[in-house]
């Protein structure tokens, strides 16, 4: 035999031994999923706890189904009103529940006395219920405190007109807004330059008038200069003329 198969039988060996190992632990702490009762050397087997909580929820389930049956007797008595405590049973509120919620989705109808929308009301976060198992009502106030609260569709009515109203200053202050930007660019002109504000033209008229105020200041002098000189000029003018008129040859007299 090589040292290799020697090897291999060793091998064999080993995981042998650990197999068996394996299989004891199994053995020796198996799950218990039986009936079986406890005893002093074992626990209970897995089936008695289960049959326990059976046996609960069996007990429960009988307690759901006899709460179920006097429940449904209870809504039978309701639905029918043979209660005492509902008159006409489910019907009678029914109609009321319509007849409030009509009213607050329209209001009163036309020719019909004006009744005054209602509010529920609460004690200790729950709703308070009259003999009828009904909610109680009171006056809803108003948001001013002035006038009873409005039905759903007037105050739609005024939402659409409030929105309509709103729609047309928009529009008036689109309009307003293009013809601030008008004026502002009348004033300041526009960023590419393309036209010259009023401010722009006015620094220009300034630079203009500067420019004219000093050549007016350089031209003065020389205003003062040429007057003299054409004063000078006509002095000498006339005094030539004299002299021309004093070397022009005179005429004989005529004989007589």
């Amino acid at each position: 035999m090589t040292i290799l198969g020697k090897m291999l039988v060793f091998v064999n060996l080993v995981f042998s031994f650990l197999a068996f190992a394996w299989a004891l632990a199994l053995y020796t702490n198996r799950v218990d999923y039986t009936d079986n009762p406890a005893a002093e050397d074992r626990p209970a087997g897995e089936l008695v706890a289960k049959k326990a909580a059976l046996k609960d929820m069996d007990a429960t389930f009988r307690r759901s189904v006899a709460a179920l049956r006097n429940a449904r007797r209870e809504l039978a008595a309701v639905e029918t009103g043979t209660a005492p405590e509902y008159l006409n049973g489910r019907p009678a509120d029914r109609d009321w529940y319509e007849a409030e919620l009509d009213l607050l989705e329209t209001g009163s109808p036309k020719g019909a006395p004006v009744r005054q929308l209602h509010d529920l009301v609460t004690a200790g976060g729950q709703l308070k219920l009259d003999d009828k198992g009904r909610p109680v009502l009171v006056n809803a106030p108003s948001p001013d405190d002035k006038a009873p609260l409005r039905s759903l569709a007037d105050m739609r009515t005024e939402r659409k007109q409030v929105l309509e109203d709103t729609r047309k200053q928009q529009v008036k202050l689109l309009d307003l807004t293009q013809k601030d930007i008008q004026l502002t660019e009348d004033i300041i002109g526009t960023e590419d330059g393309s036209r010259k504000g009023l401010r722009r033209r006015l620094e220009d008229e300034k630079v203009k008038l500067a420019d004219v105020y000093r050549e007016h200041e350089r031209v003065q002098p020389l205003l003062i200069n040429a007057a003299v000189d054409a004063q000078l000029i006509l002095q000498r003018q006339d005094i030539l003329m004299r002299r021309i008129e004093e070397l022009r040859p005179k005429q004989p007299d005529a004989p007589r």
